[in-house]
């Protein structure tokens, strides 16, 4: 299995801190055809009866208008999407060919299923999202 490296689109809303608030903004998605890979839902530190869903994918114009319609937004970060067959060190090997190659990382979000590693990059800019694919590619080979 190769790896495959996108540029993913990252969706965000509050979500209030109440029973059923988080599932209501998953199902809308997810009810319009989402297959998502990529949930963080979190505290938000400066609002205690708030938080932060980011989540990733929703293509199409029927799971954009389900996320919409919950609140959710196209965010206006930076993401690259690695995945591909798990390995020890891979998201070392990510972060040591994207600082040999001047890409700074603002974060990162990885897991591995199985076989199977996944890993979502945020970066500064979408010059520096095709910059790293164009690193990424040779190195992952």
């Amino acid at each position: 299995m190769t790896f495959e490296i996108t540029k993913v689109d990252v969706w965000v809303a509050a979500v209030e801190d109440q029973p059923g608030e988080l599932a209501r903004k998953l199902e809308a998605v997810v009810c319009a055809g989402a297959n998502l890979d990529f949930i963080v839902a979190r505290p938000m530190e400066n609002q205690p009866s708030t938080g932060v869903l980011y989540l990733a994918p929703v293509e199409g114009e029927e799971q954009c208008q389900a996320a919409e319609s919950v609140g959710l937004r196209r965010s206006s970060i930076h993401v690259l999407r690695v995945e591909g067959p798990d390995r020890p060190g891979l998201a070392a090997c990510i972060a040591r060919s994207l600082a040999e190659a001047d890409v700074n990382i603002c974060g990162m979000t990885a897991a591995a299923i199985g076989e199977r590693g996944i890993v979502y990059v945020r970066l500064d800019s979408e010059e520096d999202v095709v910059r790293a694919g164009d690193v990424l590619a040779p190195d992952l080979a």
